[in-house]
């Protein structure tokens, strides 16, 4: 008898959809400008530079508290096309109210 065939691994990643990287720096977003496709599953990396930080998309329902040397993943919710702000919700200096961008989820 013969056993069932092996599961390739990475099906699931594949399936998964794309990943961003996003630098949380003193003061900045590295990119502050993602574009998604309304639909499209994207998983934002959070990667901590710099400082102690909160990414967030309050329309989004996002607020994720990071620090330097941290490395974090989110699921970032595309049902809703429009263009939504990002902001830094921790206050972290003087820079701490430049630390804007935006998410831009296009109409599928």
């Amino acid at each position: 008898p013969s056993s069932p065939s092996p599961v390739p691994i990475a099906a699931p990643i594949a399936q998964a959809g794309r990943t961003v990287r996003i630098d949380v720096a003193s003061w900045s977003f590295t990119p502050a400008r993602i574009e998604v496709r309304q639909g499209e599953q994207v998983t934002l990396e959070l990667v901590g530079v710099s400082g102690t930080h909160g990414f967030a998309i309050p329309q989004l329902g996002i607020n994720e508290p990071i620090t330097a040397g941290q490395t974090k993943t989110i699921l970032l919710p595309t049902s809703q096309a429009g263009t939504f702000d990002l902001l830094c919700s921790i206050p972290c200096g003087a820079g701490h109210f430049g630390m804007r961008g935006q998410v831009i989820v296009q109409p599928s």
